[in-house]
């Protein structure tokens, strides 16, 4: 009896949260390459080389003056002649990663913008399923209901006790 009903509870919560289950492995497995699928979208500028590249003290200096409460933590200059140079830069516990023209020693921006829309909607849709408080609310019935589907299944594939006859 307690098998029989099992499996039936087993089925249905199976049915109803297989799509359930689908959306978060495929949301959630393109959100651990956010990172990468941000790059994507967003390719770092291409730089017109003109004249030669400003030396590593330079560009420090630069940076420092552009930003001037912060301090420049790691520089980082690529091979490429058409690559921005890369800075780390630290104020207190607060961190930035900036861009700068290796052959001027101007500013151009942030090493990782801020995420395409994508991304970010991508990331909405699998903690809140779009819906805010009531979406994370539904998300907690899907786990909800993966382990009802889990602890059914046990009892279902349990093996029997053989049949005295």
């Amino acid at each position: 009896m307690i098998r029989r009903w099992s499996f039936q509870i087993h089925l249905w919560t199976g049915l109803v949260t297989g799509l359930y289950l689908v959306l978060m492995s495929v949301t959630g497995s393109a959100i651990v390459f956010r990172g990468e699928i941000g790059r994507l979208l967003t390719p770092m500028p291409r730089i017109v080389p003109s004249g030669s590249r400003r030396t590593r003290q330079q560009l420090v200096a630069d940076a420092e003056g552009a930003l001037p409460l912060w301090t420049v933590t790691e520089l980082t200059v690529s091979n490429d002649p058409a690559q921005p140079a890369e800075i780390r830069m630290r104020r207190g516990q607060r961190r930035v990663d900036k861009i700068f023209d290796p052959y001027t020693g101007e500013l151009m921006g942030e090493r990782v913008p801020r995420e395409p829309r994508s991304i970010e909607a991508l990331a909405n849709l699998h903690d809140n399923l779009l819906a805010g408080a009531r979406g994370r609310f539904i998300n907690g019935l899907g786990a909800i209901g993966l382990t009802v589907l889990c602890v059914t299944g046990a009892i279902v594939w349990w093996p029997r006790e053989p049949r005295k006859t």
